[in-house]
């Protein structure tokens, strides 16, 4: 848990830096790894000094089985913080604005700045794009 800061948690992939999540005070952070033992799925990079609250995995695994409510309460945040399709959709969206692969080009349309860099954030291979193709996307 994020109890003092703030942060931001980015991908790269080809020399791009995309930020998947901002948090500050009382966010909690790196739930994913800790329910399904993997790794982190972003980096987290501090933008102000922190204060972190960090509990092993097994401690709070055993702190859940005892009770239930934090455990619930615990899926409730995550789900929350997922949020809806149109929610994750618009997020990554502006994060593709700010990236400079995509610019708006009206409302509910954006347009490819960037098509190699894209491709390559997608770990697609390059190909022939057309550079300033507008893509509809839904309202």
């Amino acid at each position: 848990m994020l109890l003092e800061g703030a942060v931001r948690a980015v991908r790269t992939r080809h020399g791009r830096e995309l930020v998947v999540h901002r948090a500050g005070p009382g966010a909690t952070l790196g739930e994913i790894p800790l329910f399904d033992g993997g790794g982190y799925p972003a980096t987290l990079i501090a933008d102000r000094d922190c204060v972190f609250l960090v509990l092993e995995r097994e401690l709070l695994l055993d702190i859940m089985g005892r009770d239930p409510g934090l455990a619930w309460r615990m899926l409730e945040t995550l789900a929350a913080e997922l949020g809806t399709v149109r929610e994750v959709v618009a997020r990554t969206l502006a994060d593709l604005v700010r990236s400079g692969l995509l610019e708006r080009a009206g409302r509910a349309r954006y347009r490819v700045v960037d098509a190699r860099g894209l491709r390559r954030l997608a770990g697609l291979p390059e190909s022939e794009t057309s550079r300033g193709e507008s893509v509809p996307m839904p309202p």
